[in-house]
């Protein structure tokens, strides 16, 4: 599922959700996350937002610093453990 926003565009998925910002790829998922439930609920949350909420980068990482999620900053690619696809 691909949720835009104002300025952020997110593409949400099982296991990761992926920010996208000015060309810039920011992935945060399961791996990085002391715990599966903390990383639902900040899937969820920014799912279930409305359009004005998490719209820039500030709210975006204080979610992930409450929910204990990290993220991993590249390009167009995805990090699987230690392999990039």
């Amino acid at each position: 599922m691909i949720r835009n926003k104002e300025t952020l565009s997110f593409e949400i998925k099982d296991n990761s959700v992926r920010l996208i910002y000015n060309q810039q790829h920011i992935v945060f998922n399961t791996y990085n996350c002391p715990s599966r439930h903390k990383f639902n609920q900040f899937k969820n949350t920014i799912a279930n937002s409305s359009k004005d909420r998490y719209a820039d980068i500030n709210s975006i990482y204080r979610l992930a610093r409450l929910c204990e999620v990290k993220g991993i900053a590249g390009t167009n690619y995805t990090l699987h453990k230690n392999i990039a696809y």
